[in-house]
């Protein structure tokens, strides 16, 4: 009858740790959310800087 118990308290053990990956998943992804949110914020304000620098840079380095 041990074993039962001992599965049982493992299984539990288990759901719970896996309710904390997954809270922990949901976490990062609203993180990710928010950078990649402001990401395109500031490319589409700096959009014709950064494409002249991509630029000044492509032709630096192909010399």
């Amino acid at each position: 009858m041990e074993n039962f118990l001992d599965k049982d308290t493992q299984i539990e053990l288990l759901k719970n740790e896996l309710g904390q990956v997954k809270n922990e998943n949901i976490e990062l992804k609203k993180r990710l959310g928010k950078y990649t949110s402001n990401y395109k914020k500031y490319y589409e304000k700096n959009k014709e800087i950064i494409l002249k620098r991509n630029n000044d840079n492509y032709h630096k380095n192909k010399k």
